[in-house]
């Protein structure tokens, strides 16, 4: 049996659609709020909000399709190539596009966690530039504060010491103005404190989330807790799109009769940092399958392993809503691969060997794997 759904490029030059736009966002897209020194801006500095997607580039180093089909969707924003890392952005950085266009999609196709805490602050700091609040000094110092919330409270800045800070003189007295404000609300929050505590540990204890599979509230207290309505099918594909990989993990061993003997073990999996953990345990649910690993502190891993889980709720949820261009290709070919391992007809090392050939290229082109297809295939024969 062979699957089979539609991945060429006519398609591709079609708008995404919204809801899968939004997850593929959820992955691969960022709120940048810049900062450039600006001897002829008011304030020396000139902010400059932009939205970003990024995919990586065809082969031939030509612009994803998929990015082709987001600027159709969004009818606004340019492209960035990056020529040494082989991918390419769509860019949306003018007040007019991202107040008429970028602000209206993710108002209608919500993003989730940390991301929609990401999108929350940068609609702010859009909706102040509109209403000119940056020109004024007081006004200027808010968004820069604000800014510094966006991106992990600004983890990615480059970071300069004190004095060698281009923006030293204007963002000094912004950074003072900020520490007075904290400080003039100590008071009212101490006061608060106890009672918000208290509301905050009666929501933790029952987590309510309305699960696309059985509508039943979910106890939940081991990780970090965030309200999820039902996730939207294509947003879930478009979140794969981005950030999900699957493939076969390939292993030769010595059995006592010191033949070689091959296993291979398919694998789904979807990683996160841990602002975003409440995310996998959203998708854990949503396929009812799963595990979540703690790769280090600052990242998790939700992984599908065992070929039914793989068959009766990925492969089913993929080919009724399909992944685009090179990564559903490549979906295509892990489908069939599962089909060969399951099937009766053929052989255990004829299995191996197939599959092998088929799917040795899959994530990275095969670039961490230990040993070359060639070795695989040797060890397999003898």
């Amino acid at each position: 049996m062979v699957y089979r759904y539609s991945v060429d490029n006519p398609i591709m030059e079609k708008p995404l659609n919204p809801h899968f736009f939004s997850g593929f966002v959820q992955s691969d897209g960022s709120f940048h709020i810049g900062l450039e020194k600006d001897s002829t801006a008011k304030h020396k500095i000139r902010i400059k909000p932009s939205f970003y997607v990024t995919q990586l580039n065809s082969k031939d180093k030509k612009i994803s399709p998929v990015l082709r089909m987001a600027r159709n969707l969004l009818q606004v924003g340019h492209y960035i190539p990056d020529r040494k890392k082989n991918c390419s952005s769509l860019c949306v950085n003018t007040l007019k596009d991202l107040n008429n266009n970028v602000l209206p999609h993710f108002e209608e196709y919500p993003l989730l966690s940390e991301k929609k805490n990401d999108y929350l602050v940068f609609k702010e700091i859009v909706e102040k530039m509109n209403k000119k609040l940056d020109h004024s000094k007081e006004g200027f110092c808010d968004i820069y504060n604000l800014a510094l919330l966006i991106h992990k409270k600004g983890g990615y800045r480059k970071k300069y010491k004190d004095f060698l800070n281009p923006f030293f003189d204007t963002l000094k007295e912004c950074t003072q103005r900020s520490q007075r404000s904290l400080t003039s609300q100590t008071s009212l929050t101490s006061q608060t404190s106890q009672t918000s505590q208290t509301s905050l540990r009666d929501v933790r204890d029952v987590w309510d989330v309305r699960d696309v599979r059985d509508n039943k509230n979910i106890k939940h207290t081991s990780l970090p807790f965030q309200l999820f309505e039902s996730l939207n099918d294509q947003f879930v594909s478009g979140y794969i799109q981005g950030d999900a990989s699957f493939g076969f993990s390939f292993r030769i061993k010595r059995n006592k009769k010191d033949t070689n003997k091959a296993k291979i073990s398919p694998f789904f999996s979807l990683g996160q940092d841990c602002s975003s953990v409440d995310l996998l345990e959203g998708l854990k649910r949503f396929f009812q399958c799963g595990k979540i690993y703690k790769v280090s502190d600052n990242y998790y891993r939700w992984m599908v392993s065992d070929y039914s889980s793989l068959k009766n709720s990925i492969l089913d949820h993929l080919l009724t809503f399909p992944l685009l261009d090179v990564k559903g290709k490549d979906f295509l070919v892990f489908t069939e691969c599962l089909h060969i391992l399951s099937s009766k007809e053929i052989c255990e090392k004829q299995k191996v060997k197939r599959v092998v050939e088929c799917a040795y290229n899959l994530n990275m082109d095969g670039k961490r794997r230990r040993r070359t297809k060639e070795e695989y295939l040797r060890a397999i024969a003898s």
